[in-house]
């Protein structure tokens, strides 16, 4: 599984990510997302570019617990922070083509 972790630059960037990552293997691609305030909300919303785009699946887990999962070429998913637990945001293909994942994460509140 690749993770790249999102570490405090969301509290000086104005509380928004905006990044890209490319799905080229079978692996699950997976980033780390640090809530900020236990009550504020986390947006996340993607788009999913190249051949068969719906075929990606995506999910967040907080811990072992499955929070959503959705599959398709994008979504939109809301989240309110009841616990400081980290989140684990993934993207994973379900066929062979390659595909580029656009996303937004952004928290408030």
């Amino acid at each position: 599984m690749k993770t790249v972790v999102l570490m405090s630059l969301t509290q000086l960037l104005c509380l928004v990510q905006a990044l890209s990552t490319i799905l080229s293997t079978s692996d699950p691609n997976c980033i780390v997302v640090e809530p900020m305030r236990i009550g504020g909300v986390i947006d996340f919303k993607y788009t999913v570019s190249g051949v068969k785009e719906e075929n990606v699946e995506f999910s967040i887990m907080s811990g072992d617990k499955e929070i959503t999962r959705i599959l398709g070429s994008e979504g939109e998913h809301k989240f309110r922070i009841n616990k400081t637990n980290d989140l684990d945001v993934c993207w994973v293909r379900t066929d062979r083509k390659i595909k580029k994942v656009t996303f937004m994460i952004s928290q408030h509140g």
